[in-house]
């Protein structure tokens, strides 16, 4: 909630930070996505890493383009890891409506 009161201080949406964070390049933005750390981590166990897979907008992945692009990221980034999960919110628990974006928790063990 700071986070987004600073954004507002200066008028700057948290859509715009998000796309002017995570969306540098070309090469990105024509992948259509990137997956992060979450800044704003849940209050989860340590061993949880937190990721979200951000969606650039008017970019579409259908649900199983969707779990092979984590699939893949979890398997290309060496995560020893076989247990994860990811989601994204119902519409009215979305903390940034206007992107699409996903939630990625993966146990290291």
């Amino acid at each position: 909630d700071l986070h987004k009161q600073y954004l507002e201080s200066i008028n700057i949406t948290i859509s715009e930070y998000i796309l002017s964070k995570y969306f540098i390049s070309e090469d990105i933005i024509q992948q259509g996505w990137i997956i992060v750390r979450n800044d704003f981590p849940l209050n989860l166990e340590p061993n949880i890493i937190q990721l979200l897979l951000w969606i650039y907008p008017k970019t579409s992945f259908c649900d199983n383009e969707i779990y092979e692009i984590i699939h893949d990221y979890i398997n290309n980034n060496l995560f020893r890891s076989l247990d994860w999960i990811y989601f994204r919110n119902i519409p009215k628990f979305r903390s940034v409506p206007e992107i699409e974006h996903y939630h990625i928790f993966i146990l290291w063990e």
